[in-house]
C-alpha cells in the first residue's frame, strides 16, 4: 500500500467514471500486461475509507477461484487516491451490448442470464449479496466470459436470516424491500437480475419512469409484472413464469439463486429447442435480399406452413431489425385475417427461423403478371382487401412502407393476406413522425424518397400505385432502372393515364387513383377514406372489347410481360430498410 502506483504501471485512456471513481486501461512496466484500475478519489464528498475497505475485501472473497468475479490483482494508496488493479475487461459493459444488439431472443437471453445467475449464486455460497446488480456491473473477458464486477454495495449475510438492511444500489434495479427501508436477505439480487433478464428480452423495464423517483414509485406501488405486446411481441409462457417468479414481491416466494439455475433446463427449452426437430423443411419458394423463404410441414401434426431464414452472416443481417419485424407482424396480426400469422420463432448459431402461415400459390405480383390487365371490378374487390389489411395496421399505429404485390399473398381461401413487416415502424396518429428511406423504389412516396418525415398515408400512395398497375399492367412513374423510377417519382409530374395501357378507365377510377398519388400527403386519402370511396368504383364493370388492338396485339402483351418481369427483379434487388 506504500508503492507508487505510477511507478509500477503506465496509465492509459479513461474507460468509465462513475460516482465513486474513475476507470482506466493500464499498462504494467515489468511484464507488459494490460489491467484497469479503479482510482478512488480521497478527497470526493462521496469518499468512504470503510466502504472502500469493504469493497476490496468483498471483492476478493468473491474473486477467489471463482472464474465468475472480477479479480483484484493489486492495491495502493498515495495522499490522493486508492488505486485498485483489476481485471481488463476489453469492449463495452452489458448494458452498452443491449443498447447495440437490440432486444435479445430466448435462447440468448437464456444462455446469458445463467452465467449472471451462477455469478450471483457464488456469491451467496460465500455469504456476499452484492446488492447493486445491474448491466453495467456485468463485464466480459477477452474470451467473452461473463464477469460480475463492483462490489462497491455488497455485503455479507447471514444464511437463513433477514440481516441485511441499508438503501443501496440503483433504484430501476432494487428490490421492493431495499426501497421501502426494511431488512432483507439475498434473494434481493435475485430481483435484481429479473429486471436484467426482462430488459433483455422486452429493451423496457418492468417498472419505469421518467426520473429515479417515479421508478421508486412504480417498484413500491406493489402492480404485478405484465408483458405488454409492444415490448414482447413473443415471449414463451415459460419465460414469463421465470421472471414472475424471480420478480415476486414477497421474497419468501421468491427463487433463490440457485432455484433459478434450477429452473433453466424446463423454463427455457421451449426456446433452445431446434427448428430441425419440429419441422422438416420443403421446398424453396422464394427468395429475398434479407432471407429465404421454404415451405415447411410440422412433425408433430402434419401440418404444412411457411418459414423464413435469415441468415445471420449475411452482410444486411441486423438483430434489431428482425426483432421488428417479429414484433410487428405479431402486433399486425393479432385477430386480424389480413395479415400473415408468426406461428413460431428459432435461432441456431447461423439463422433465425421465422414459422409462418403457408401461402398456397403465386403471389400478386405473379398473379398480376399472368392474368393481364384487371377489369375495373376485379381490382376494385382485391384493393379493397389489400386498403383493409392497410387499414387494420394503421388502426394499430403501424404503417407497413413496403406495400408491393411481391408482399401480397393469398391463403388456401383465396382471401388476400399482408406479409413482410420489414421495413414496418410504429407512428404517432395525427403526426408526421416516421423518417428513413426505407421499402422499394417504384412503390414509394415522393416524401420517402426526398428524405422528408411523413405520415402512415406513404402506405396509401404504395397501394395506389398497386391499383394502377393492376388496371394498366405499367407503372405510375417509370425508368428502366431504380434511379430513373427515383426521378420519375421525385419529378412531381402528375399521374397520367395514357391510351396504350388505359384503353378504357372510368372518370371514377383515375379520381381515386388521383387522390391515393397526391403528392401532398395532406391532400392523400386516407386509407379509411379510400374504403368510404370504393362504392362508387364497384357500380362499374368495364367489358374490353376482344377487338381492341391493346388486346389481340400479343407481341405487344408479351412485350409488358417482359417489363413486368424485369421490374420484380428490380424490385428483389433494390427493397431498402
Amino acid at each position: 500500500m506504500v508503492e507508487s502506483f505510477d511507478l509500477d504501471y503506465r496509465l492509459g485512456e479513461l474507460l468509465g467514471r462513475g460516482q465513486f471513481g474513475s476507470v482506466y486501461q493500464c499498462i504494467s512496466v515489468s511484464t507488459g500486461e494490460d489491467f484497469a484500475v479503479k482510482i478512488i478519489d480521497k478527497f470526493s464528498g462521496c469518499f468512504d475509507r470503510r466502504l472502500v475497505y469493504s469493497e476490496i475485501k468483498l471483492t476478493l472473497l468473491a474473486a477467489d477461484e471463482n472464474p465468475r468475479s472480477v479479480q483484484i490483482h493489486q492495491v495502493y494508496e498515495d495522499i490522493t487516491a486508492i488505486y485498485l488493479v483489476l481485471d481488463l475487461c476489453p469492449g463495452p459493459d452489458f448494458f452498452d451490448r443491449i443498447v447495440s444488439h437490440g432486444p435479445f431472443f430466448e435462447s440468448e437471453a437464456a444462455a446469458l442470464i445463467t452465467e449472471l445467475v451462477e455469478a450471483i449464486a457464488e456469491c451467496h455460497r460465500r455469504g456476499i449479496a452484492h446488492r447493486d446488480i445491474k448491466p453495467e456491473n456485468i463485464l466480459f473477458d477477452s474470451n467473452g466470459c461473463l464477469l460480475l464486477a463492483d462490489f462497491g454495495c455488497a455485503a455479507l449475510f447471514e444464511k437463513g436470516a433477514r440481516s441485511l438492511k441499508g438503501k443501496v444500489g440503483t433504484p430501476a434495479y432494487a428490490a421492493p424491500e431495499v426501497l421501502d427501508g426494511q431488512n432483507y436477505d439475498e434473494k434481493v439480487d435475485v430481483w435484481s437480475a429479473g429486471v436484467v433478464l426482462y430488459l433483455m428480452l422486452g429493451w423496457t423495464l418492468p417498472f419505469n419512469g421518467e426520473s429515479a423517483e417515479e421508478i421508486v414509485a412504480a417498484v413500491k406501488k406493489g402492480d404485478p409484472v405484465c408483458f405488454p405486446k409492444e415490448f414482447f411481441p413473443w415471449i414463451s409462457r415459460e419465460a414469463e413464469d421465470l421472471i414472475e417468479q424471480m420478480l415476486a414481491r414477497d421474497p419468501a416466494m421468491r427463487l433463490s439463486a440457485e432455484q433459478v439455475l434450477s429452473e433453466f433446463p424446463s423454463n427455457f427449452s421451449s426456446m433452445v429447442e431446434s427448428f430441425d426437430l419440429d419441422y422438416r423443411l420443403g421446398e424453396l419458394l422464394g427468395r429475398g435480399q434479407f432471407g429465404s423463404v421454404y415451405q415447411c410441414v410440422s412433425v408433430s401434426t402434419g401440418e404444412d406452413f411457411a418459414v423464413k431464414i435469415i441468415d445471420k452472416f449475411s452482410g444486411c443481417f441486423d438483430r434489431r431489425l428482425v426483432y421488428s419485424e417479429i414484433k410487428l407482424t405479431l402486433l399486425a396480426a393479432d385477430e386480424n385475417p389480413r395479415s400473415v400469422q408468426i406461428h413460431q420463432v428459432y435461432e441456431d448459431i447461423t439463422a433465425i427461423y421465422l414459422v409462418l402461415d403457408l401461402c398456397p400459390g403465386p403471389d400478386f405480383f405473379d398473379r398480376i403478371v399472368s392474368h393481364g390487365p384487371f377489369f375495373e371490378s376485379e381490382a376494385a374487390a382485391l384493393i379493397t382487401e389489400l386498403v383493409e389489411a392497410i387499414a387494420e395496421c394503421h388502426r394499430r399505429g403501424i404503417a407497413h412502407r413496403d406495400i408491393k404485390p411481391e408482399n401480397i399473398l393469398f391463403d388456401s381461401n383465396g382471401c388476400l393476406l399482408l406479409a413482410d413487416f420489414g421495413c414496418a415502424a410504429l407512428f404517432e396518429k395525427g403526426a408526421r413522425s416516421l423518417k428513413g428511406k426505407v421499402g422499394t423504389p417504384a412503390y414509394a412516396a415522393p416524401e420517402v424518397l426526398d428524405g422528408q418525415n411523413y405520415d402512415e398515408k406513404v402506405d396509401v400512395w404504395s397501394a395506389g400505385v398497386v391499383l394502377y398497375l393492376m388496371l394498366g399492367w405499367t407503372l405510375p412513374f417509370n425508368g428502366e432502372s431504380a434511379e430513373e423510377i427515383v426521378a420519375a417519382v421525385k419529378k412531381g409530374d402528375p399521374v397520367c393515364f395514357p391510351k396504350e395501357f388505359f384503353a378504357w378507365i372510368s372518370r371514377e377510377a383515375e379520381d381515386l387513383i388521383e387522390q391515393m398519388l397526391a403528392r401532398d400527403p395532406a391532400m392523400r386519402l386516407s386509407a379509411e377514406q379510400v374504403l368510404s370511396e370504393f362504392p362508387s368504383l364497384k357500380k362499374h364493370f368495364f367489358m374490353f372489347f376482344f377487338g381492341h388492338p391493346w388486346i389481340t396485339e400479343m407481341s405487344r402483351t408479351w412485350f409488358f410481360v417482359e417489363a413486368l418481369v424485369q421490374l420484380k427483379k428490380q424490385n428483389l434487388n433494390n427493397c431498402v430498410k
